[in-house]
């Protein structure tokens, strides 16, 4: 909790425009966008990445499900034997 009371003591106080001009407001506007495409740009580069992975788990489930089932049927005709000899 101190830690976030002391960086917020750290920031230094905006500087604000003497003036509201075009070029101001244009210069805010391009601070705010670039902001907003820091955030957005990320997530579109792992996009692929994310499909991948997500792809590769779910077959892998689907594998160890299968050869789950396979194997529990498998046992269980094993056992059906065992019990109709013994």
């Amino acid at each position: 909790m101190k830690n976030l009371l002391n960086r917020k003591d750290k920031k230094q106080p905006k500087e604000l425009p003497k003036r509201i001009t075009n070029d101001t407001v244009a210069q805010h506007r391009e601070k705010v966008l670039a902001a907003g495409r820091k955030h957005k740009y990320p997530i579109q580069y792992t996009k692929r990445r994310l499909v991948w992975i997500t792809m590769l788990v779910s077959v892998v489930i689907l594998i160890v499900f299968h050869c789950l089932l396979v194997g529990h049927s498998y046992m269980s005709g094993k056992i059906q034997v065992i019990s109709h000899i013994g």
